[in-house]
């Protein structure tokens, strides 16, 4: 035997199997019908009313923000301010930006790791090529590329798989900035939504 209290939005917010001495708000849920969050919602005429399973489905698949549960639409309805979205909206785009800078750069048809350990790496070598070149002294590393293969590179070469890195985290760091303005400069949802990565 299930009671439940439910709130103004017909939401079963708590269930017990037996009544305390205070019952007041309690409602019988029936001998055989279930009452949670997850199984049935009370609507406008204060009738319980159990979700099909499809609802039921949708409503545990809760999104990652601010939402609330519509009984009347059965869906989960955004419940962000305009700041709120855009802020969200920015956090996706900046993520998508530092997929790409991570996710690798080509330079001579050899395509190179550009996660932040492999920056370094980079880098590093560069500044140990431009030691080398002050010194007069020769400078050649064997590099592991993107697919495990490995490449020869001289000092120069070196130098301009840096300058290559530096352009492609330039590149994107420009697009990211370009979009972060459209998303401040939006006056609706729409507008938001509108702004979306295009770049390389």
């Amino acid at each position: 035997m299930t009671y439940y209290k439910a709130n103004q939005d017909g939401e079963i917010v708590y269930t017990i199997s037996h009544l305390p001495d205070d019952s007041t708000g309690w409602q019988w849920a029936g001998d055989t019908q279930i009452a949670d969050e997850f199984s049935a919602y009370v609507n406008q005429s204060g009738e319980l009313v159990s979700y099909t399973d499809d609802q039921r489905m949708k409503k545990r698949q809760r999104p990652n923000y601010s939402a609330k549960w519509s009984n009347v639409t059965f869906s989960w309805e955004d419940t962000r301010s305009l700041e709120g979205f855009k802020a969200s909206h920015w956090t996706e785009l900046r993520s998508q930006r530092d997929r790409l800078i991570n996710g690798g750069f080509t330079w001579d048809g050899s395509r190179f790791d550009s996660d932040p350990a492999s920056q370094q790496r980079i880098q590093g070598a560069v500044q140990l090529a431009l030691l080398a070149a002050q010194a007069g002294q020769p400078f050649t590393v064997d590099w592991t590329l993107y697919d495990n293969t490995t490449r020869t590179l001289t000092g120069a070469d070196m130098v301009a798989v840096g300058l290559a890195l530096g352009e492609h985290v330039q590149t994107h760091f420009v697009i990211g900035q370009t979009l972060r303005d459209a998303v401040n400069a939006a006056t609706t949802r729409e507008e938001v939504e509108a702004v979306v990565w295009e770049g390389p």
